[in-house]
C-alpha cells in the first residue's frame, strides 16, 4: 500500500513539475531589453509611513541656538511620532527642541511636556512621541541648550527621527 502511494505521489508530482510553465523570469527579462528605451528609473519612497531622520554636532563654545532639517518622505498622516535623543553631552546640559512641520507650524516643543528638557539623565523619556498631522518634506529642529552649573555646554549631539 505504502508503495502504491508513493508511487501515485511522484506520478501526481512529475506531472505538476512538467506541465508548469518554464521560466518567467526569462521572458520578464526579455521584455525589459527590449523595451529598455522606455525604461526611466523611479525614486523608491516609503508609502504608508513617514521616515526622517537628522542630527546636529553641536561642539563647546559654538552659538548655543540654532537649528537643523529632518527631511522626511513617504506620504502625509493624520498622526505622527517622534523621538529624540542626546548623546556624548555631560550630565550638566539641558536641551530645548522645538519641532516645526515643513509648512512651518509647532509640531513638538520639549518646553510643552511637564516643562521638563531634554537630559542625558531623562534622554530615553523622548522617544515614540505622537503629534498630529505628520507631513512630509523639512521640519526643521530649532535648539536651545545650556548647562544648570553656568558653565559653557559641552560637545554633544542632537538626534530627531519622525515616523
Amino acid at each position: 500500500m505504502k508503495k502504491c502511494f508513493s508511487v501515485v505521489l511522484t506520478t501526481i508530482m512529475l506531472f505538476i513539475v512538467l506541465s508548469s510553465r518554464p521560466a518567467y523570469a526569462i521572458s520578464i527579462y526579455s521584455d525589459v531589453q527590449s523595451n529598455n528605451s522606455n525604461f526611466t528609473e523611479e525614486v523608491v519612497s516609503p508609502r504608508g509611513s513617514l521616515s526622517g531622520y537628522g542630527q546636529h554636532w553641536y561642539n563647546s563654545g559654538e552659538p548655543t541656538t540654532g537649528t537643523f532639517i529632518v527631511p522626511v518622505t513617504g506620504i502625509s498622516w493624520p498622526t505622527a511620532q517622534l523621538t529624540l535623543s542626546l548623546a556624548n553631552f555631560s550630565s550638566d546640559v539641558c536641551v530645548q527642541v522645538i519641532v516645526y512641520r515643513p509648512d512651518g507650524s509647532i509640531a513638538f516643543n520639549t518646553a510643552d511636556t511637564s516643562g521638563t528638557y531634554l537630559t542625558m539623565a531623562n534622554s530615553s523619556q523622548w522617544h515614540n512621541i505622537h503629534f498630529a498631522n505628520g507631513k512630509t518634506g523639512n521640519y526643521t529642529v530649532w535648539y536651545s541648550i545650556w548647562s544648570w552649573t553656568g558653565s559653557t555646554p559641552s560637545s554633544g549631539r542632537i538626534n530627531c527621527w519622525i515616523y
